[in-house]
């Protein structure tokens, strides 16, 4: 993409062309390697839940991993966000509400977790000995906890005349995710 050109006018007239730098934000090589690390890390915690969890069938672990890699990049695309170059309004687009919505939803399900996690377990804490781990897994891959926050997000911007996408891969990215997040619920309830 080119530079726009933006020129100033006196008296009906152009007086001076100066340039402006484009805000687009292409993806970098250090880019490139945070997402390939963020993923990994999100398939490394599946893979650790799941190791909780003997026994889980085959689409049980998809999904597992599943959301725990599109929590992880959701969480990542913040600080990505905030890099330079940046925009002039880095929380502002689509996309960086919804990342900031769904790592909102996941804060109170951790600030839930951590109250459970100070009250003893129920029953023989020898009979359970991952019952809280299970428990943070099982409320973490609660997909109707982050559908109605990007949805609600999303549409307090478009009601507020706010919905303004940033044209660079971040933003595009945050889009993305949100709008698998929107969806995802449904998805789940249609497979067997």
């Amino acid at each position: 993409m080119g530079r726009a050109i933006q020129k100033r006018w006196s008296a009906g007239r152009p007086i001076e062309a100066t340039s402006m730098p484009p805000t687009l934000r292409r993806m970098t090589l250090s880019d490139a390697m945070i997402v390939v690390a963020v993923t990994a890390a999100g398939f490394a915690t599946a893979r650790a839940c799941l190791r909780v969890m003997p026994g889980s069938d085959p689409a049980f672990a998809v999904r597992v991993s599943a959301v725990f890699v599109a929590l992880a990049m959701t969480i990542a695309l913040i600080p990505l966000r905030l890099r330079r170059p940046r925009p002039r309004r880095p929380g502002g687009g689509p996309g960086m509400v919804a990342c900031c919505a769904v790592a909102l939803a996941m804060a109170f399900i951790l600030a839930e977790q951590a109250n459970h996690w100070l009250k003893p377990a129920p029953g023989p804490s020898s009979a359970e000995p991952h019952y809280r781990t299970i428990n943070l897994v099982f409320n973490l891959l609660r997909l109707d906890l982050y559908s109605p926050a990007v949805a609600g997000a999303w549409l307090a911007l478009a009601l507020t005349g706010r919905w303004r996408p940033e044209c660079d891969w971040v933003d595009r990215a945050g889009r993305a995710l949100g709008f698998c997040w929107i969806v995802s619920p449904f998805i789940v309830m249609w497979l067997p």
